[in-house]
Parts: structure tokens; sequence; C-alpha cells
């Protein structure tokens, strides 16, 4: 019976997720979205289609390591990234009829999370939920593109239309295929901005800071004459803060609940905004061992159920701006002159990366790039 009611739940959220995201599409990228609409919905599993696995058979258990650690979510939120990461490991539970059981682990328990892509390529763990900024120096301008050019993804309509719509997935996925792991993008944050200690009111504030940020997002501080710090774990945070080893942090709101930053910062950006995705990878061998039948499921459904369950999540993320004001953070809101600065570094560090790719030869990025482009999602 809990089953049933979860895969019910699972199709009433996504057809609702098909029709809000899928009709604000036209006007984004008006060549793709009736067909890839309508592939969305033939997607979308039922009751069905989700079960149509074998009921008995070999039980298969994966070890998966998370990026955040697996605490419960603050109630005022509602939900969180652990929640999502929890529901979607019981949908694979309950989709394979408990053939395939994921265990996931705390970060670190295995290795560091700039290690994650090395570890499930080599099999010590079978999945990961990562984030695909640390994996640059393996992929190079690709990752940047997988994690959300900064500025560009400002709507849930806009991720959709990136990631799902586009074709950049299928160039992200094929770089990913020549380090042994299968890239799913998933779990985004609508609330990615910044958190520090000193008074701020725009780009300029930076200069002179410490802040621990991660790809592009640590090229932006730098551009603003901050020095960016990309060493520091999600969960060494706090007490770099604490501190004083850095004085803010590139993060989600939200996130930044889950870990008690609030506890250590004064100021919480509340915008501008973007939008900033994180990924699921599994082992390739791994995956090709499973039965076909729960391979393919795996394969054509992740995507969709990690949408639906993420956009919950947005849903409580619009929380964060009161719930920090309430622990006694100053909210910053930029000025249109001021927002505009921002988005113009944004703009000039994504010129330079793709600089940096045309004269290294950077296939994946410079493709990748090409098809968002191409779609109008991205303009230089």
């Amino acid at each position: 019976m809990k089953k049933t009611t979860l895969f019910i739940s699972v199709a009433v959220l996504l057809c609702i997720l098909v029709m809000v995201l899928g009709a604000s599409c036209a006007s984004n990228t008006p060549a793709t979205t009736t067909s890839a609409s309508a592939a969305a919905t033939s997607a979308a599993p039922t009751t069905t289609a989700a079960a149509s696995t074998q009921t008995t058979g070999k039980v298969t258990t994966w070890k998966m390591q998370s990026l955040i650690p697996l605490t419960d979510p603050l109630p005022q939120i509602g939900s969180s990234f652990t929640t999502v990461l929890k529901s979607y490991v019981q949908w694979v539970n309950d989709m394979s009829n408990g053939q395939l059981v994921i265990e996931l682990m705390e970060p670190g328990s295995v290795c560091p999370a700039n290690a994650e892509l090395a570890a499930v390529k080599s099999g010590v763990i079978d999945a990961a939920f990562t984030a695909p900024q640390f994996d640059e120096g393996k992929l190079g301008g690709i990752t940047s593109i997988a994690r959300g050019l900064p500025g560009v993804i400002t709507t849930p309509q806009g991720i959709r239309n990136y990631f799902r719509l586009s074709g950049v997935t299928d160039v992200i996925q094929e770089a990913y295929a020549t380090e042994g792991v299968y890239y799913i993008p998933a779990l985004w944050s609508n609330d990615f901005s910044y958190l520090t200690n000193f008074q701020i009111q725009g780009i300029a504030n930076f200069a002179g800071k410490k802040i621990r940020a991660t790809g592009l997002d640590a090229s932006v501080i730098k551009k603003a004459g901050g020095t960016p710090v990309t060493s520091i774990s999600a969960g060494d945070l706090y007490m770099a803060l604490q501190l004083g080893t850095v004085d803010g942090v590139a993060y989600g709101g939200a996130s930044s609940l889950e870990l008690s930053l609030n506890e250590v910062v004064k100021y919480y950006v509340a915008s501008p905004n973007h939008y900033s995705c994180a990924g699921i990878i599994f082992n390739q061998d791994a995956l090709a061992a499973l039965p076909t039948n729960i391979k393919d499921n795996l394969v054509k459904y992740s995507p969709y159920i990690l949408d639906s369950l993420t956009l919950d999540n947005n849903a409580c993320e619009g929380k964060v701006a009161p719930i920090m004001e309430e622990k006694g953070i100053t909210i910053v809101n930029f000025s249109e002159e001021e927002t505009q600065k921002f988005r113009n570094v944004q703009k000039q560090v994504i010129a330079d990366l793709t600089t940096q790719a045309e004269s290294k030869g950077d296939t994946y990025y410079l493709k990748a790039l090409q098809v968002l482009i191409d779609k109008g999602i991205y303009s230089k």
C-alpha cells in the first residue's frame, strides 16, 4: 500500500511539473518545447511503468556518498537536499521492488568531496551525490556548464530548458563517460548567493575579502578583487567562518541553515542569486550489471523524479530569507545598478573561460556552450 501511494504521489507531482513548467518553456525555447514536453509526459513513470521490474531476484546494494550531511532538515524549512536525496533513494528501492538498495553514506565517509569522481570511477563506491565543479581538473570547462553557468539560470523554467530540453546534458554525460561514470544533473538550488561577516551592498565590497567559493563563483570573487578559498569542505564551513579563516561563503541559503551557518555570519544576499546544480553519478560498470529493466528505469526516470522532488525543496527555499531575518541576519538586496554590475562580472568570467577553452581545445565545453547558444539560452 505504501509503495502504491508513493508511486501515485510521484505521478501526480510529475503531471503538475509538466503542466506548469512545460507550458512556460515555449517562450524560451520555441524550437524544442513541444516535442520535449511531449517526451517528458510520456517518460513520466506511472504506477505500472515504474513498478514493471521483477518481483524476485538478486538484491544489489550500492554505496552512495552524499555531498551534504544526512541530518534531518530544519522543521521550519520543511524540505532540504537531504530530504530529496532520501526520497530518491526510497524511490529507487520501490521502483526496483527491493532489488536495488542504495546505502547512503555521510560526506567524507570514504573520500573527500573533491575525490568522489575518482572513488566512483574506481568502484570504491558505486554512486555519489556530487558537485561538478570539483571535477574541473579532470574534465575542464564542461564542469562549469554542468553546474550551471552563473547568472544564466534564474527560474525553474530556465533550469528545465537548460538541462532537460536543450540537449546540453547529452554533452555533459559524454564527457563524464570518459571517466567511467554516468552523470545526472540533479538537485539544483534556487537561492545560491553569499553569506558574509562584512557589510555588503555590491560587488565592490568583495575586494580584499576571503570568500569560500568554487568553480566560476571563485572566478567572480577573484575578478571582484577578493581572494577565493576553494579548499574548505561544506562540513568545515562553520568553523572556517567562526575562526575568520574566511569572511564569507558562496552557498545556498537553505543549505546554510542546515549547517547552522546563520550562527556565524551577519549578512545574507537574497538577491541577486542564481540557480546552481549538483549531480548524481553512477559507476558505469555497476549500472551495466543491473537487470535490464531496473537499469533502464533508473536512467530513464531518475531525472524526472529528481526534478519533481527538487521543486518541492525550492518552494521551501523561499522561506529562507524570513528565517534568516528571525535569527538576526541582515538581509541584503543589491540595487538594480549593483545587480547589473554583478551580472556583468559573471558574464566576463564566462567569456574568459570560453577564451581559455578555445586556446586549450576544450572540446566538450565548446560543444556544450554552442548547444546553449543555438537554443537561445546563452548569448555571448
